[in-house]
């Protein structure tokens, strides 16, 4: 026969969850800004594990407090738990989901789209664009662009107008 005794957490428990917080988040901030200085997803995604550490550590901190200045409450550990597990799976997708994106080819949204398709159009000398295709690889956006520009224009100045766009693109971060 299983018999359940339920017991009041020592303080230590309640410090301990309280100094896992501060220092998960300093973790977290550190080790994000690395990661977005490096534009490592790999640096982003341990940082995130940093951050669901710090997260998790505050429903853990309130079902303590709640078990120990009321002690018929002892279930609110279970209840704490259960939250925890959807800060975790929240993170997981903080994670999984840009990686996810960066693997499968992604392109750009439609505003992005548009704003590509503005910059070319206000390019002097080019007369059409179509065929835009994008696709982001690591944190860069790929990008295939067909433009039409006058037929009578000799191959230097096709290029030149080229190049013009090209420096527009790369100056707005394209």
């Amino acid at each position: 026969m299983f018999i359940f005794q339920a017991h009041t957490p020592d303080i230590v428990a309640l410090y301990a969850t309280l100094i896992s917080i501060f220092l998960n988040e300093a973790l977290f901030r550190a080790t994000f800004l690395i990661g977005k200085k490096s534009q490592s997803s790999a640096i982003i995604a341990n940082a995130w594990h940093h951050c669901s550490d710090a997260l998790s550590s505050i429903p853990a901190v309130l079902a303590v407090a709640t078990s120990m200045a009321f002690p018929k409450f002892y279930y609110f550990d279970s209840i704490g738990a259960i939250i925890v597990s959807f800060f975790i799976l929240k993170v997981a997708w903080n994670i999984i989901s840009p990686a996810f994106e960066e693997f499968t080819d992604k392109g750009a949204s439609p505003d992005l789209y548009k704003k590509i398709n503005k910059i070319a159009y206000a390019t002097d000398g080019i007369i059409d664009v179509h065929r835009c295709r994008t696709r982001f690889t690591s944190s860069k956006l790929q990008l295939d662009l067909h433009i039409v520009v006058d037929k009578n224009l000799t191959i230097e100045e096709s290029d030149k107008i080229y190049k013009g766009l090209e420096d527009k693109l790369h100056k707005d971060q394209f």
